[in-house]
């Protein structure tokens, strides 16, 4: 968190520099900075599932996944953890805001954003029962068996740290009590600065039987605690991304206020296409919605 922070705090602060730096310059053709933009938000990542031998592939150095998985059973259910993100992003347009304002002018969208994601790619799962004991009913007679069940898991994630720049193309509404609309078309696309395969593997066991209890059979165990072991393998970067539409609403915060009048908070909605790499097994994608919540500065 500390890091994520302090990397916001410099793309703050050199993007606010450096659009300083260069406004007098993009004046002088017509092109002027408009707004800049300080938003966080949660994507939903592309999600799928590899076989155990591309895992191997990917990684290796895994003692984990260099076990015998004969008698493993692979889930059928793969999910990704939303990843959040920060970002700040300026808005270039021609001319002055009340011309951009007046003409419904559009506004280039230019950016960097940081994130995190956490994507489960599949799992294996394994169950052996032994009958160790049985038990007799007092009251009938009726023997029922005592099982020792053991239960193993392994599951494989994927977990990344990336850049990315993004690029849209913005239409605003004019103002209705305060509000106006915003939409367009946009991309980004970036690069992994770390990438891991979190392999974890979770065995514990249990006596399992099935006894008697006011006139039904119910099914009773005793648990051992579970032992885990976590590897963490670092693999190639992955690159990453997204075609999108954005669309929104905005909300300024003063009429009256030249200062206050400046300053807009917006949500945000994007809905697209994302893929991200997986070298060397090749990619993931699918269809995304995107959230965003964001603050916007006026400039001019």
């Amino acid at each position: 968190m500390k890091t994520r922070i302090s990397l916001l705090l410099f793309l703050i602060l050199f993007s606010v520099f450096a659009l300083q730096a260069q406004q007098t310059e993009i004046r002088n053709r017509s092109l002027s900075v408009h707004n800049i933009y300080f938003n966080a938000g949660v994507f939903p990542t592309p999600s799928g599932a590899f076989g155990l031998e591309a895992f191997r592939v990917l990684a290796p150095s895994s003692a984990i996944l260099q076990d015998d998985f004969n008698g493993y059973r692979s889930w059928i259910f793969f999910s990704g953890m939303p990843a959040t993100e920060l970002g700040v992003s300026a808005g270039f347009g021609r001319g002055s805001r009340d011309n951009v304002k007046k003409h419904s002018a559009p506004e280039f969208r230019a950016g960097f954003y940081y994130g995190s994601s956490n994507v489960l790619l599949t799992g294996f799962e394994k169950s052996d029962r032994v009958t160790v004991d049985s038990l007799y009913s007092a009251r009938t007679g009726a023997m029922y068996q005592v099982d020792s069940v053991s239960y193993n898991y392994v599951t494989v994630e994927h977990l990344r740290k990336y850049l990315k720049g993004d690029f849209s193309l913005i239409f605003r509404s004019g103002y209705l009590l305060g509000l106006s609309l915003f939409g367009g078309v946009g991309m980004n696309m970036g690069y992994s600065i770390e990438n891991k395969l979190r392999v974890r593997s979770v065995s514990s066991n249990r006596l399992e039987s099935v006894s008697p209890f006011n006139g039904r059979e119910i099914l009773s165990f005793h648990s051992s605690a579970p032992e885990t072991i976590e590897e963490l393998v670092p693999v190639a970067g992955s690159f990453s991304f997204t075609l999108y539409i954005p669309a929104g609403i905005d909300m300024r915060l003063s009429s009256q206020s030249e200062l206050l009048g400046r300053v807009h908070f917006y949500y945000e909605v994007r809905l697209g296409y994302a893929y991200q790499s997986m070298a060397p097994l090749g990619g993931i994608s699918q269809t995304a919605v995107q959230h965003l919540i964001g603050l916007r500065i006026a400039m001019d």
